[in-house]
């Protein structure tokens, strides 16, 4: 896992990156979800969540590759 904090004027933003094995996004999602959970029962805490593929993964759906480094 991979992690990047910054301070705003309204707090802290924090993005983690996350590398999920084949089969297993489901489990990672609701695991997630469940963490989130219970940081909403904190006064004044928000989260958001947004999912991203890999370039490598995403670039097949549209029909390309990745380019070689």
């Amino acid at each position: 896992m991979r992690v990047a904090v910054r301070v705003t004027t309204n707090g802290m933003k924090v993005i983690t990156i996350h590398e999920v094995k084949e089969g297993k996004f489901s489990e990672f999602i609701n695991r997630l979800y469940q963490q989130v959970l219970m940081y909403s029962e904190i006064e004044g805490y928000r989260t958001e969540q947004e999912v991203f593929m890999s370039g490598t993964e995403a670039m097949p759906l549209v029909g390309l590759k990745m380019p070689e480094e």
